[in-house]
């Protein structure tokens, strides 16, 4: 991928249809600093980026590119409110968090349909954890389905 390329793809598909929801979603641990990070999310709300995912990389496989560090969530927890201030209707932030964690959530929230202080947030989990258990199977979570055919999450 070309970064700069990125970023013109997703500025060209808000200016082809101005309602659309553009995400991003990146991986954190490779040797990037907090300023990185945050000076991607500048440049993704420069091109209106709406959305964004900040997961935990994990080397796939011994030949791999090693992690260099693992991400204390209290950063994640910087990211997810510095993601806020600058804008974005949505950001997840967490170690289990990947590029599509949660995307129809994050696409609801960035169309109003979750709106006020914290958006979306009380439909769901921001950090990635509450999908897993510790065997990592997973958890089946209760739903509800909306009258348009949508699901959400429900959290207690």
């Amino acid at each position: 991928g070309d970064y700069r390329r990125s970023l013109r793809v997703l500025e060209t598909a808000r200016a082809l249809d101005p309602e659309m929801a553009t995400k991003s979603g990146v991986m954190v641990g490779m040797g990037e600093t907090e300023s990185d990070v945050l000076s991607l999310m500048d440049d993704l709300r420069e091109v209106d980026c709406r959305i964004m995912t900040i997961g935990q990389y994990l080397q796939p496989k011994k030949k791999g590119i090693p992690v260099a560090e693992f991400i204390h969530p209290d950063t994640y927890a910087r990211y997810r409110e510095a993601g806020r201030e600058k804008g974005f209707a949505h950001v997840f932030a967490g170690p289990f968090v990947r590029s599509s964690y949660n995307a129809e959530e994050a696409m609801l929230s960035a169309q109003g349909v979750f709106a006020g202080e914290g958006a979306g947030e009380a439909a769901g989990d921001p950090e990635g954890r509450r999908f897993m258990t510790g065997d990592m199977s997973g958890e089946n979570v209760a739903v509800y389905r909306g009258p348009n055919g949508l699901s959400l999450p429900l959290v207690g």
